[in-house]
């Protein structure tokens, strides 16, 4: 062994949501696995009762989606109590600028 234990070459340490190489390879092998079994996968979910599969769905969602960090909910806060400040006219505007930022002025 190059280092003595609990030392490494790299001062800085692993670069943050760097994945293992056992990570890598397990993700391959899940990822292989619904591949060649994608057929079956989806008849399987298809015969679930609509709230099983949406329970499914909901469930699996977890494992693609990233969380949603505390400070997106802090920011929902902190835009509603800034909505709660604005006057008739500033709420006006800012309805005018998102209508015609979607087309719909």
């Amino acid at each position: 062994m190059p280092f003595k234990k609990g030392v490494s070459g790299n001062l800085n340490g692993r670069p943050k949501n760097a994945k293992g190489k056992a990570t890598k390879n397990l993700r391959e092998a899940v990822n292989k696995l619904i591949d060649d079994n994608w057929e079956s996968l989806q008849s399987d979910i298809d015969r679930l009762k609509p709230s099983e599969r949406c329970s499914f769905i909901k469930d699996m969602l977890a494992y693609t989606l990233p969380k949603l960090a505390s400070t997106t909910i802090d920011a929902t806060v902190e835009a509603k109590r800034k909505l709660e400040e604005m006057d008739g006219a500033q709420v006006n505007e800012l309805i005018e600028l998102v209508l015609e930022k979607h087309g719909k002025s």
